[in-house]
């Protein structure tokens, strides 16, 4: 599945209402960092096709999200199951990192 861009509006039904395993992207696009790991997850999503939803939230554009979850710097990704933060990602160091970590927490969802 692509990503798909969300707004503090959507957060609740996109993430914590969603059935699968859930990556939440928090990003801004003046960042370069940020804009690399976005086509990072391209390949993911890819992937992992429907058995992972994968949203980005702009914070500069959506502030609430960010703050009601502790995102204060980004890039940072946060994994989302039956609408709770099961893990948090600060640093992103490849797509073979991030893939063996959806891996991961896909057989715990099992």
């Amino acid at each position: 599945m692509k990503p798909i861009s969300i707004n503090d509006t959507d957060f609740t039904q996109e993430v914590l209402n969603a059935d699968e395993l859930v990556l939440a992207y928090f990003w801004t696009p003046r960042s370069h960092t940020c804009r690399t790991i976005s086509s990072m997850l391209e390949a993911i999503g890819d992937h992992f096709d429907w058995e992972l939803k994968i949203v980005k939230v702009d914070i500069e554009l959506n502030k609430q999200a960010a703050m009601d979850f502790g995102v204060a710097w980004v890039p940072q990704i946060l994994f989302f199951a039956g609408g709770k933060v099961v893990e948090r990602e600060e640093i992103i160091s490849s797509e073979e990192e991030l893939d063996e970590r959806v891996q991961r927490l896909l057989s715990v969802q099992v």
